[in-house]
Parts: structure tokens; sequence; C-alpha cells
């Protein structure tokens, strides 16, 4: 079998950390079911624009309506997370500011993937 790392990156480990394809196929997953969804978010946008609040309310606490928010949030919410990690980890050098943004990220989309969740939720039930 041929070996395609050099005698120091064989000493160094820098060969491939074998997770890259993982994430380029989520952030690739998440990408077409975004744009499924906006399609949704689209129609759902327009309805519901002539409706008054109680409509409205009634119209979002359906089943497939709230389903199809929650699954918008979190795929939303997901893709968002994999395209910051990616900048996060190209472009900010320094470790300890690395390690710290995407802590910092990591917090904010998940308080935000929660707050969403829980105003989805606290319509449709």
């Amino acid at each position: 079998m041929t070996d395609f790392k050099t005698q120091t990156k064989k000493v160094l480990g820098l060969g491939s950390a074998k997770y890259g394809v993982h994430h380029w196929i989520h952030q690739r997953f998440t990408a077409v079911t975004n744009i499924v969804l906006v399609f949704w978010l689209i129609c759902m946008m327009t309805q519901v624009s002539d409706m008054d609040y109680a409509t409205a309310k009634t119209y979002m606490s359906g089943t497939w309506n709230s389903i199809f928010a929650i699954l918008f949030t979190i795929s939303t919410f997901y893709h968002a997370k994999l395209g910051l990690q990616v900048v996060i980890e190209d472009y900010v050098h320094h470790k300890c500011v690395k390690t710290g943004a995407l802590i910092a990220m990591n917090a904010v989309i998940y308080l935000g993937i929660f707050a969403a969740l829980f105003a989805i939720l606290k319509i449709a039930l």
C-alpha cells in the first residue's frame, strides 16, 4: 500500500483528520433542506400575511406547519453553526481566541435554537 505522507508529517501527525467529508456532507445536506424549507416559509408567509392574529396563530399551530417550522429552525441554525465553525477554524489563528470564539458561537447557536423552538412550541401547544 502506498503511503502519501511525508516523513515529517508522519512524525508531526499532520495527516488527514478524517472528518472533513462528514462536515462537508452535513453542510450540503442542510443547504438543500434550507432551500426546500424556504419555499414552505415563503408560501406560509404569503398566506399568513392576510390573516388576523388569532387566525394566523391557529394556522401556525397546525401539525404540519409546526413540524416544518421546527425543521426549518434546526436546519438553519445547524447550517449557520457549520459555516461559522469553518470560518473560525480557518481564519482565527490564536488557539485561545479560536477556542473562545467556538465556545461563544456554540452558546449563541444553541441559545437561538432553544429560544426559537420554545416560541414555536408555545404557539403550537
